[in-house]
């Protein structure tokens, strides 16, 4: 779970995810929105949390 966003991270096979996805979204939400992205387990898989500034 701590490395979901890291670049080229996939937990698919080799010819079905570049581990790119993630990556991207954590880039845009963060540097170019100023936002927070994270995800927590649940019981029914992964939540993703996208928190975004008021402005």
């Amino acid at each position: 779970m701590p490395n979901i966003f890291d670049e080229y991270f996939t937990t698919k096979s080799d010819t079905n995810g570049t581990g790119l996805g993630l990556h991207m979204a954590r880039m845009i939400v963060e540097e170019s929105l100023g936002g927070k992205i994270y995800a927590q387990n649940s019981a029914n898989g992964a939540t993703f949390f996208i928190e975004l500034p008021l402005e």
